[in-house]
């Protein structure tokens, strides 16, 4: 397998994961939604909760959790990935 192959396969793997944390916040966050909505959770408080979780969410999918910038091709990914979410 080439070096170019092996980037790409990278490159991917992090959008993939990154994608399934995108999903996953969304997940619990609807979670929250159904909880609220029975009353076992305040307003004020599920939308503080769903806000933590976005964001902590958002923060993997632009890279903070490592240190040094993810390569050109995984940010134009999440880009497009991220556009096409909430475009």
């Amino acid at each position: 397998m080439a070096a170019d192959d092996i980037g790409a396969a990278v490159d991917a793997t992090i959008v993939a994961e990154r994608a399934g944390v995108l999903s996953h916040a969304r997940t619990v966050c609807a979670s929250i939604t159904a909880i609220e909505g029975r009353g076992g959770l305040a307003q004020a408080d599920a939308s503080f909760v769903r806000r933590v979780v976005r964001n902590f969410a958002n923060d993997i999918a632009i890279g903070f959790h490592v240190d040094g910038e993810p390569s050109r091709a995984v940010q134009a990914q999440m880009r497009a990935l991220r556009e096409r979410d909430h475009g």
